[in-house]
């Protein structure tokens, strides 16, 4: 009897800003992606935002959004498992307060202050809410980094 090897799939985005096709790896860490959406399956609520590392555009993703592909999403040069870098802080509208966390997939360390300029400077807001539905526009001065998830870190 033969067995029949199916190859492993990846999960990737592709960012949800009209007109722009560039996708990025999802990491182990999201909750996205944990699952093939098969017809006629309940999909997840869970929502995550992520910033396009190639475009810089800034939104909202749901299961619905994970595509999946059979090779892995990966750059010749850059063969190592992807990780999200983190930009974090609390929602100041109206005092909301609700922690906001913006994931950035990468293969290489990031230095807290060179994600943070990035984040500043290059990070374009199209579609991204925190928890109680409040629009984010930009990342605040307060705002910290955070390296790694402890899910993505190789331990």
């Amino acid at each position: 009897m033969e067995v029949a090897f199916v190859p492993p799939m990846y999960p990737y985005l592709q960012c949800n800003c009209e007109g722009c096709d560039r996708s990025m790896p999802l990491p182990g860490s999201s909750q996205l992606g944990k699952f093939l959406n098969l017809p006629y399956w309940p999909i997840s609520e869970i929502r995550e935002i992520f910033v396009n590392p190639e475009c810089g555009h800034v939104c909202d993703y749901m299961e619905s959004d994970v595509r999946w592909r059979s090779g892995p999403h990966v750059a010749p040069d850059r063969p190592e498992r992807p990780f999200s870098a983190l930009v974090q802080w609390n929602c100041d509208e109206q005092s909301c307060g609700t922690r906001v966390v913006i994931q950035r997939p990468t293969r290489g360390a990031i230095a807290e202050e060179e994600l943070l300029t990035e984040a500043r400077q290059k990070w374009i807001f199209v579609s991204a809410h925190c928890e109680k539905k409040h629009l984010l526009t930009k990342v605040p001065d307060d705002a910290w980094g955070w390296e790694i998830w402890l899910a993505d870190a190789d331990l």
